[in-house]
């Protein structure tokens, strides 16, 4: 994102001289306007003594380092400061770097207000506010007094669905009452019942939320057991034991985790949610291989997420994030995410490397929620099937740009000084050694389930373990060098440098026959924040199995169809990594051997040539630069042997040149 940092001169405020004590000063009868891009850095306190509406229109971002106060003059409702939204990626941000917590002047937070598709249900929401929870009835133009919040703590109330708010026990595992009388915690993730005819009448357009922020860090821990049992009881038990247990508040646990038959000891029992405690947006990219981690697994000391996956306490652990678009319709799969009708999330997976998914899943924007999902575990090291777990956010984790930061595990490079030119190729194929295809469903232009995920790497291995889904868009496992039809997946990983050529396939289940759907597609390269229109060193094809066409998959490239019976939609599209199968039809012959690949046969690895010159010399490079095997005029018809010496495994670089001087380099593991 483009900054402009504007000295605050150019903003017609009063300065103090004293540096220690507020430092930015707007007073009653002025303006402040802060337009799109332009930051603002207060270098101290900013005090609010205004009450006229908009005193402070904030388009672009405001850093306030210290604490938000009033003064005399200040109306104290929340209109006097706005960060006005305009659009998805362009809205007013604050950043509070408060140590003290003593701000004490409202603002106002504009978000686009919920779906409809949330009337007669509840909308998740975070508050990076401290106030009394009633006073978010005048973000709808309500007074305060027409707060339901009357029913008790742990107790059963036959008003529980006419009060306005709800919290997420991490701990019970259940949704707590909130009364009149309490205030708002910053991080916290609330339900916003919208059961009401009064809120679904204001709920529309943009909607001004207003209270007194906060900024300090947040920690809350995450221990969840239900009531009545202990950690190893409730550890040992499967979801259908205990799914028909009632809570404190006299609900069985599957009217709101999921109807679903599963004898899982894992299934819906860390199901962990929180939200952004702040003004500005949240990054959750960092995973324990920066400075900043804000998640730790506390099961037998503190781990970071990637330590906890390197030990392998745990494996594929997974964040999610609504989408405006999610139906509230509870579903069959885990961790509370929707699998009825238009199930839409944002989702990322930490593959005990670099994340894998969405990275929008990491930029939890303001009043905006997510889900930690810890499906697979090893009870014998965590102690139970019960991940206690922390969350703590800080200055470090606010961010205004709308990409989470590329943190990722660095691979490892070549380190002699010898043959420069090829450590430099190589250090770039190895930092590109990570190829995703984000596929999307869409009708109507509007995403009909939520994406799924191809993703290559040397470090992946093919897996066909069965697995179901009921979402209308899935990928199969890899059984072999076959699509294993009982392998239902969100992310299908193959090895980019031996699954050549072979069967990717894409599942769709329960569209309407005879409507027009479309695919579209998102590739990124090296990590999921870097997009690419084109993957830079090797081609993805999608064939359509219906009519024997296929077509290199880009990001600017759509898909349209028409659905047909469920059993034509279940095998219709076939993704190949490289190279296409030989036995296209002739229109499409000039799309195979496009790609120069290094593969692996039986125990040898080969080389096979794209179609660009009938010559070429071949080179190989071990990971200290050294030059481990030179072959020149190598017919390029038949694919090459690398004869390479046997031994431990080891990272090698091919580079081939061919006649005509096109020169391709290319990584592999053997």
């Amino acid at each position: 994102m483009k900054k402009k940092l504007l000295t605050l001169g150019a903003l017609a405020v009063v300065m103090s001289a004293n540096a220690q004590s507020v430092i930015f000063y707007s007073g009653d009868n002025s303006k402040v306007f802060v337009s799109k891009d332009a930051l603002v850095y207060t270098g101290g306190s900013f005090k609010l003594d205004a009450a006229q509406e908009k005193a402070v229109e904030n388009k672009g971002m405001i850093t306030i380092v210290g604490d938000y106060v009033k003064g005399t003059n200040n109306g104290v409702d929340g209109k006097e400061f706005v960060n006005v939204y305009t659009a998805a990626n362009d809205y007013g941000q604050v950043k509070l770097l408060s140590a003290t917590g003593a701000s004490d002047a409202r603002m106002t937070t504009q978000r686009p207000a919920a779906s409809t598709n949330y009337f007669g249900a509840s909308y998740a929401m975070s508050f990076p506010y401290k106030d009394q929870v009633s006073y978010v009835m005048k973000s709808f133009g309500l007074e305060e007094s027409t707060f339901r919040g009357d029913c008790g703590l742990d107790v059963f109330c036959a008003n529980r669905y006419k009060m306005n708010l709800t919290k997420w026990n991490n701990n019970k595992l259940q949704h707590d009452a909130v009364q009149t009388a309490n205030t708002f915690k910053a991080g916290d993730y609330y339900n916003l019942n919208l059961r009401e005819p009064n809120m679904q009448a204001v709920m529309t357009g943009t909607i001004g939320y207003k209270g007194t922020p906060d900024g300090r860090a947040y920690t809350q821990a995450a221990k969840g057991v239900i009531i009545g049992l202990d950690e190893q009881a409730f550890s040992g038990l499967g979801y259908n034991e205990w799914k028909k247990r009632m809570n404190s508040y006299k609900e069985a646990y599957e009217t709101y985790l999921g109807y679903v038959s599963s004898t899982s000891k894992v299934l819906n029992k860390n199901v962990y949610r929180f939200g952004n405690p702040y003004t500005s947006n949240l990054d959750l990219s960092d995973f324990g291989n920066g400075s900043n981690p804000w998640l730790k697994i506390k099961n037998g000391g503190d781990k970071t997420i990637k330590e906890a996956t390197e030990r392998l306490f745990i494996k594929n652990f997974t964040i999610t994030k609504r989408m405006s678009t999610y139906d509230v319709n509870w579903g069959p799969v885990a961790g509370g995410i929707n699998a009825t009708g238009a199930e839409t999330y944002h989702i990322v997976k930490f593959d005990g490397t670099q994340w894998q998914g969405s990275a929008e899943a990491l930029l939890i924007r303001p009043t905006e929620t997510f889900n930690l999902n810890f499906l697979q575990l090893d009870p014998s090291k965590l102690g139970s099937r019960i991940i206690e777990a922390e969350v703590n956010f800080n200055d470090n984790h606010k961010t205004y740009d709308y990409v989470a930061g590329a943190t990722k595990t660095q691979a490892t490079g070549l380190t002699s000084k010898s043959a420069a030119t090829m450590k430099s190729a190589a250090a770039a194929s190895v930092a590109k050694d990570f190829y995703q295809a984000e596929v999307a469903l869409m009708k109507d232009n509007v995403l009909d389930a939520s994406p799924v995920y191809l993703v290559g790497s040397s470090k992946y291995t093919q897996s066909g373990a069965a697995s179901e889904t009921s979402a209308k868009i899935f990928v199969y496992g890899v059984d072999g060098d076959n699509v294993a039809l009982n392998s239902k997946k969100q992310f299908n990983e193959f090895n980019s440098n031996e699954y050549v050529g072979k069967p990717l396939g894409l599942g769709l289940s329960n569209l309407k026959e005879g409507t027009t759907y479309t695919l579209s597609f998102n590739l990124t390269e090296g990590d999921i924040f870097t997009g690419v229109k084109n993957f830079s060193d090797a081609k993805l094809y999608l064939k359509d199995t219906t009519n024997n066409k296929v077509i290199e998959v880009a990001s600017d490239k759509l898909v349209s169809f028409v659905a047909g019976t469920q059993e034509q939609n279940a095998n219709r599209f076939v993704f190949y990594w490289k190279e296409t199968p030989v036995t296209l039809s002739t229109e499409n012959a000039n799309v195979t051997s496009s790609s120069t690949i290094v593969y692996k046969e039986g125990t040898q690895n080969k080389v096979k040539f794209e179609n660009t010159a009938t010559k070429a010399n071949v080179e190989v490079y071990d990971a200290s630069g050294r030059l481990v095997l030179s072959e020149a005029g190598v017919n390029t018809v038949s694919d090459f042997v690398l004869n390479l010496a046997a031994g431990q495994t080891s990272m090698y670089v091919v580079k081939v040149t061919y006649l005509n001087g096109e020169v391709r380099t290319i990584k592999f593991v053997k």
